[in-house]
């Protein structure tokens, strides 16, 4: 990643799928204005960064899920949580057949 951008090779390497899945997903990407291209010292290679859109729009997701886990956990101790979380990963292991002892 130079400057915040990836080049889309390097992103296909990451998701371990196929140059032309992620050549297939930037366009559409860039046709709604999330992404952009990037400049790039090799004429070759395409490189893409998030658009400010994009940032904006993550900013706005990021704020809403700080709220939403805000009020789901509202009056929750941590100590709650965690048993709560325990129990269901027990119920999930005994649903998937696996032993967690």
């Amino acid at each position: 990643m130079k400057d915040g951008s990836s080049s889309l090779v390097d992103i296909a390497k990451y998701l371990s799928v196929e140059k032309f899945s992620v050549t297939r997903a930037v366009k559409h990407l860039e046709a709604h204005d999330f992404i952009e291209r990037a400049p790039s010292e090799d004429s070759r290679e395409r490189r893409i960064i998030l658009s400010s859109h994009a940032q904006d729009t993550q900013h706005d997701l990021k704020q809403a899920k700080k709220n939403f886990e805000a009020n789901t956990f509202k009056d929750i101790s941590e100590e709650e949580l965690d048993v709560t979380f325990q129990t269901l990963l027990k119920m999930l292991n005994n649903i998937n057949g696996v032993d967690s002892n």
